[in-house]
């Protein structure tokens, strides 16, 4: 229970965090624009001044950074599909998290288990328990590789 209840306050917090950056970059896009129009105008400068004859007028031609703005908002969008998909990952844990507890008891009252086959699940959950256990530690060593 402490765990789903620790698993939707951070995911709520990062949701939270997320959101609000996100936001706030797709309200700035317009002025990056700008930032890269007067960036791309430099570069055709620069390429004139090396000796690329005509570089100014055919950089923003050759990059046209409308387009580059469109594919970032296409990407911000799917973005906030990935959220929706992470919230709904983050709810069925949590509602595996619960479940988990009185699993044993609904199983044997649903099938009439016998008490070789209550052993046989108990081998079976010690198993997955190992399992994610082994799983968690892997992707925390991963974690720490990359963060570090």
């Amino acid at each position: 229970m402490l765990i789903a209840l620790v698993l939707l306050d951070v995911g709520s917090i990062f949701a939270l965090m997320t959101t609000g950056a996100l936001e706030r970059f797709t309200n700035r896009l317009p002025t990056y624009q700008e930032h890269l129009v007067l960036l791309t105008n430099e570069f055709g400068t620069w390429l004139d001044g090396v000796g690329m004859l005509n570089s100014r007028e055919a950089v923003p031609d050759i990059f046209d950074s409308g387009q580059a703005m469109a594919v970032v908002r296409l990407l911000l969008s799917n973005a906030s599909e990935i959220f929706a998909d992470g919230l709904l990952v983050l709810f069925t844990v949590n509602f595996i998290l619960l479940e988990a507890p009185g699993l044993p008891a609904k199983l044997k009252a649903a099938f009439k288990t016998t008490e070789d086959s209550d052993a046989r699940l108990g081998k079976v959950m010690y198993c997955v328990n190992q399992y994610m256990l082994i799983k968690t530690l892997a992707s925390l060593a991963t974690a720490a590789l990359i963060w570090g």
